[in-house]
């Protein structure tokens, strides 16, 4: 009967998403060719450049200078003007998502930003309307307009798809898969912003305890998120953590912001730590399990090749990573496969091409043969040596028990060396969710100390609530608990791309790369959706008021029966 331990340990395997998945042959073979071929300069270049689109669009929403929510909706012309901005980046990225997730479907980008454009219109013309009716600001106005702006990018999508899905079914269930994507970035925007409201609320105390929920509903996303695009089994890892790890950083990053105390650093750290422990843990399983096949490899002979060849001294051959070492592998292994059904030919022919060529120079009965069409002029084989034609000409097959002791040998060695394949794969794919879980908690919190920075010096900061009162000091003191945050995750990145290079030879940071600059669009959509959605969400014309008073609105309506009784 299992310990209370061992149940435990099987039940945080079920909810680790990093550990039921791999990487595809194709997948692992472009990583090998990346890391094989790429710079380190281009490495550290793709991870400065990535965290920038996202800071810049989102400072430029800011540049211009509002008027206060109070002055009602004529008076907030240069709002308008922004939250027509704020939806053209938000549609616009909508449509990159369904672009990168439904790759089958055409959409050109001239269409893009067309539709875009007539989407951001329309949407800001229906909040236009909701504030003369309801009052300005809309209580929590992205909320209330997204339905609206969800109907309106259907029937765009509609427009450029339907025809073509009801031509090809099977892209309907990839559209199906994406909409689910969508419909969990929803959950995430209800439940996010009331946590971090209940949070400022709370003492002391109660925040720091109110913290270790974080972790939770972090995990119940990232399940969640592995049930939608299942159809991107390889993009699967990006898709899980650009959505549930980047939210769930910048709310971190909120609350370390709003709460300096050392008890809610204290059990963010912990939770990090433990992550961190169990992370590492689940890296050496996966490692002792490729091992153990490495082993049994090692006994059938196959590292007898010296190319791949392990030696046991660091000078003479080179020490292959266990990603080239599975390159290779699965390579010879296409190659012998291959090869196995091809049929081994015996060729004997009673004229060769050099006498055929002779006797057609010398005319009459040659040049009959040359143009029969019972003897060939080249032989087109698989290359196996050189093949002599010789007098007779006639194909014999190789003999039945010699074809399958062959068959049967390549057999053997392609069971145990794809299962080493198959190991490598999926050692890739956690280390894949690793490097990027910590990369995200890394960029995060810079992004958001530079943005708070850059916002303290602009006008628009007195509209935000996490800003408005703060001094100087008191913002450099908030920003130091985000940094201590972000130290963490530099330590935990390091300790787990040190690992991996002594263990395995293999550098996690060209892994990290791979993933941010060959799916940069699917990347870059995320990133700077949710980086520009939080800080849209926090402004108070957005009217995101979670005492449900809505003090605003009472005061536009005591202004108008005091207008209405001077008359």
């Amino acid at each position: 009967m299992p310990s209370p331990q061992q149940r435990f340990m099987k039940a945080w395997e079920r909810t680790q998403v990093e550990l039921h998945g791999s990487y595809s042959t194709d997948r692992m073979l472009a990583l090998a060719k990346y890391t094989r071929e790429t710079s380190w300069s281009h490495i550290i270049t793709v991870l400065l450049v990535s965290p920038l689109p996202c800071l810049v669009i989102t400072v430029l929403s800011d540049v211009i200078p509002l008027d206060g929510p109070s002055g009602g909706i004529k008076a907030n012309k240069m709002f308008q003007i922004r939250q027509y901005y704020s939806y053209v980046v938000m549609s616009f990225l909508c449509a990159q998502q369904f672009r990168t997730s439904v790759r089958a479907l055409p959409y050109p980008n001239w269409r893009v930003w067309r539709n875009t454009i007539v989407v951001a219109g329309l949407t800001v013309a229906v909040l236009h309307g909701l504030a003369l009716w309801i009052g300005f600001p809309v209580p929590f106005s992205i909320v209330i307009a997204m339905p609206a702006w969800v109907v309106i990018i259907t029937i765009s999508m509609a427009i450029e798809w339907l025809r073509l899905i009801q031509q090809n079914p099977e892209t309907g269930t990839m559209v199906f898969n994406t909409i689910k994507v969508w419909l969990v970035e929803v959950l995430l925007v209800v439940t996010y912003p009331p946590y971090y409201y209940v949070f400022t609320t709370l003492s002391k105390t109660g925040q720091m305890f109110f913290a270790s929920l974080l972790p939770v509903i972090k995990l119940i996303m990232r399940n969640i998120f592995t049930l939608t695009v299942v159809h991107l089994s390889d993009e699967m890892p990006e898709v899980v953590v650009f959505n549930s790890e980047v939210f769930n950083a910048l709310f971190v990053s909120y609350c370390m912001q709003n709460s300096p105390s050392f008890g809610t650093t204290l059990m963010v750290t912990a939770a990090l730590l433990l992550q961190l422990g169990m992370s590492l843990r689940d890296v050496n399983d996966a490692v002792h399990r490729m091992d153990k096949v490495g082993r049994q490899l090692a006994h059938e002979d196959v590292y007898n090749d010296p190319s791949i060849a392990t030696p046991k001294s660091s000078v003479g051959a080179h020490v292959l990573t266990c990603l080239e070492r599975a390159e290779k592998m699965l390579l010879e292994q296409r190659d012998a496969l291959q090869e196995s059904k091809v049929k081994t030919v015996s060729v004997r022919s009673s004229i060769t091409q050099r006498d055929k060529i002779s006797q057609a120079e010398k005319g009459g009965e040659g040049k009959e043969l040359l143009k029969s069409d019972s003897i060939e002029k080249t032989f087109k084989f698989e290359e196996r040596g050189t093949i002599k034609p010789y007098s007779g000409a006639r194909i014999q097959p190789t003999p039945e028990e010699a074809e399958k002791h062959t068959a049967r040998g390549v057999k053997e060695i392609t069971a145990t060396s794809l299962q080493y394949v198959l190991e490598v794969r999926r050692l890739l794919y956690l280390t894949e969710f690793l490097v990027l879980i910590n990369y995200v908690g890394v960029f995060i919190p810079l992004v958001f100390s530079i943005y708070m920075g850059l916002m303290y010096r602009l006008p628009n900061r007195t509209y935000y609530a996490q800003l408005a009162d703060l001094t100087e000091h008191e913002l450099d003191q908030a920003l130091k608990n985000v940094m201590f945050n972000c130290a963490l995750k530099i330590l935990a990145l390091g300790l787990l791309c040190s690992l991996l290079q002594y263990r395995l030879r293999f550098s996690a940071i060209h892994q990290l790369a791979f993933v941010m600059e060959k799916q940069w669009p699917g990347v870059q959509t995320k990133i700077c959706f949710w980086v520009f959605y939080n800080v849209q969400a926090s402004l108070q014309h957005h009217g995101f008021d979670y005492t449900f008073k809505f003090a605003w609105l009472h005061e536009d309506s005591m202004a108008d029966a005091s207008n209405t009784t001077r008359f």
